[in-house]
């Protein structure tokens, strides 16, 4: 018999998973370094807790402008250098945060935002590539920890070193981080970027992989659909902290450390669902369901109140993270069953373009409605809503995609 074939140690897909992850992991922690310390932010840059909205809607209004043309940038250097540059954009991003000025830290906040963009269309690119498409929802929902875990990995990190040494020293920890990923990715380039085509203009589409998604009733649909939920998504990571601080009197890294319960729980629910949604063959039933969740546990958030036993406002967190943040993984598989064949990284970008809008105008609109409210509590409550609009588009595209296969 002839030998089986041997294949680089960079292309083995659990190699692919892990660096792919790791990438996500350090971006997304450097995107909400801020957030997870926005009392000790503000009290730096002499502001209100609530603009934290504002910053990270920065955050993530350059991560939909980059985002937009990330497959672009995938096909012209490839999956790994995309990813380095990633990285090293999020760096520069935490270094300039160290400077106590608004201004400065509103352009860093726009330097980790569109470090943040690409990495998502660059590590679908490389799964798809490199990986069995029988466990596309397991293996998307893994790499999409990272994004659960970036927090969390912010959460621990943060509030400590901000505690012991200050926030500037904080930022420049979380850089040193994404400067030495840089190096872990070195030796894959070779074999991950064989299929980049260097004379890709990047700016040939100024609107990138949009007309791709929107001419995609499926894609379409999902799109939109996460608008909604990443709205909702976003205001939950970005205000958990700063309502258990102000509304419930408990310490910034004990408030941290709640934070990294919501996430981990949605860790755990991303890869359940990703199971799930493999065994379905498709995503959008797995999808909604977990949007309804999301609506019953900000319509239950909104009756917290101080006299709530702590054992249930725990528990709680818990449900809401499994739920809130337990979607994507299964939302960037679909896009990838989906979408046409040779585009998985156009298609990407722009569906996650619709994505980071959500990202982008949630929290400020949440900032907005609480200025209104007065509770941070209640104004989550406004957020079933919000869920329930992705839950009805998502019905209505598994309606069109059954119609459309049994023509």
């Amino acid at each position: 018999m002839p030998p089986a074939p041997s294949f680089p140690w960079q292309t083995r897909p659990l190699t692919v998973l892990g660096i792919t992850t790791l990438v996500q992991i350090v971006t997304v922690m450097i995107a909400h370094s801020m957030v997870v310390i926005a009392p000790a932010m503000a009290g730096v840059l002499a502001v209100d807790p609530a603009l934290i909205g504002f910053q990270v809607s920065l955050v993530y209004g350059g991560a939909m402008i980059a985002v937009i043309f990330g497959g672009r940038l995938v096909q012209r250097f490839g999956a790994c250098r995309t990813q380095q540059y990633c990285l090293a954009l999020s760096a520069l991003g935490a270094f300039g945060a160290m400077v106590p000025n608004v201004a400065v830290v509103a352009l860093a906040s726009l330097l980790m935002g569109i470090g943040t963009g690409p990495t998502t269309p660059a590590s679908s690119h490389a799964l798809n590539r490199f990986t069995d498409p029988a466990n596309r929802n397991l293996l998307f929902s893994l790499k999409q920890t990272g994004v659960p875990l970036g927090v969390v990995s912010a959460a621990f990190l943060m509030p400590s070193t901000t505690l012991a040494v200050g926030p500037q020293w904080a930022f420049a920890t979380v850089a040193t981080i994404a400067l030495l990923s840089i190096a872990v990715l070195a030796p894959a380039r070779a074999t991950w970027d064989d299929d980049r085509t260097p004379g890709v203009r990047l700016v040939q589409d100024p609107l990138g992989g949009l007309p791709v998604v929107w001419r995609h009733p499926v894609l379409r649909g999902l799109s939109l659909a996460a608008f909604f939920y990443a709205f909702t998504q976003l205001c939950v990571t970005s205000f958990t902290v700063t309502m258990l601080v102000t509304e419930f009197g408990v310490g910034l890294v004990q408030a941290g450390l709640l934070l990294s319960l919501v996430q981990l729980s949605g860790v755990v629910s991303r890869v359940l669902f990703g199971i799930y949604a493999d065994r379905l063959g498709s995503a959008l039933k797995p999808l909604a369901l977990i949007g309804c969740a999301t609506a019953v546990m900000c319509a239950i958030t909104a009756l917290l109140g101080p006299g709530w036993p702590r054992t249930g406002l725990y528990l709680l967190l818990v449900c809401l993270g499994a739920s809130a943040v337990g979607w994507t993984g299964m939302f960037i598989a679909e896009v990838a069953r989906v979408a046409p064949k040779g585009q998985v990284g156009i298609a990407t970008s722009g569906a996650i373009a619709f994505n980071f809008l959500g990202i982008l105008c949630g929290p400020a609109l949440f900032a907005v409605a609480y200025g209104f409210v007065g509770s941070y509590a209640q104004t989550f409550g406004l957020l079933t809503l919000v869920a329930l609009i992705g839950v009805a588009i998502l019905l209505k595209t598994r309606r069109v995609e059954s119609s459309t296969l049994q023509c």
